[in-house]
């Protein structure tokens, strides 16, 4: 009897963070600050409840699939009462997060009217998901992300200055590079989805003996170059007149790796 089947409470948060920073002062006109950052999470993925849908649904399909209201529950007599402080679901909604970042602010005073500003950072990101979208105990709609792994490196350079007492200007440079990498599993159960008895268990129309509706493994590659300046020019007490402007170019990389149930790999890439 699915209806028998216990509850659980959801969305459990067990986050930790810790933060340290160091001020360097090696002369009178330069500083260093630098600042670490840590956070761990053995949290869950946002709570999912079962609310049963009162119009037929179009799925993006070729062709169409129409389900009926309330499907796929209420076509095999499982729909869950409406409770909406626990969740019914077939794996344990996890969100795991492990967060690293390194900051350093650096300034060297050249003279009263210039100054050299440096901002550095690092951050390395990994995270494990699972996500059970069906709300139900039965595998219907469920991605699995078992791995992703970013990191991103930054610096900019700032000069800031005046030109006598009617002017400020600052002009500098910025680098972004970034690397995501990514392993997602889907499992999507043809059954449920259609209604149809005789393909429960299919979780592919392609490979009906396959666990999974198939994976994917995606490396993503982010550049960002930029130059900018901008400059205030006090025309009097009351009126400021502000003139700047940015260059950036942004090159992204895309490639991916989609394994088939059958161990076949389709490869892409894109740029961008």
């Amino acid at each position: 009897d699915l209806h028998s089947f216990p509850t659980r409470r959801s969305s459990d948060l067990e986050p930790g963070s810790g933060s340290g920073t160091l001020l360097f002062t090696p002369t009178t006109n330069i500083e260093l600050l630098l600042t670490y950052d840590h956070v761990r999470d053995r949290g869950e993925s946002p709570p999912i409840y079962p609310i049963l849908q009162s119009a037929p649904t179009v799925l993006p399909t070729h062709p169409a699939i129409v389900l009926p209201p309330e499907t796929p529950c209420a076509a095999y007599d499982f729909c869950p009462p409406r409770d909406f402080r626990h969740s019914r679901i077939d794996s344990e909604n996890i969100a795991h997060n492990d967060l690293d970042a390194i900051t350093l602010n650096a300034s060297w005073t050249i003279n009263d009217n210039l100054k050299l500003v440096s901002v550095t950072g690092y951050r390395d990101s990994r995270e494990s998901i699972v996500n059970d979208f069906d709300a139900t105990e039965l595998l219907i709609f469920r991605a699995d992300i078992p791995t992703s792994d970013q990191d991103q490196f930054s610096q900019e350079l700032r000069l800031v200055g005046q030109f006598g007492s009617r002017a400020d200007f600052v002009v500098g440079a910025f680098y972004f590079d970034a690397n995501i990498q990514s392993h997602v599993i889907r499992h999507t159960n043809l059954g449920y989805i259609t209604g149809n008895p005789a393909l429960l268990g299919v979780l592919s129309p392609i490979y009906p003996g396959a666990t999974n509706s198939g994976a994917a493994r995606y490396d993503y590659d982010s550049k960002s170059y930029a130059a900018f300046a901008q400059t205030d020019i006090h025309m009097t007490d009351n009126l400021t007149l502000t003139v700047g402007g940015r260059y950036t170019i942004d090159e992204k990389d895309i490639y991916f790796r989609r394994y088939n149930p059958d161990d076949t790999v389709k490869i892409g890439r894109a740029h961008v």
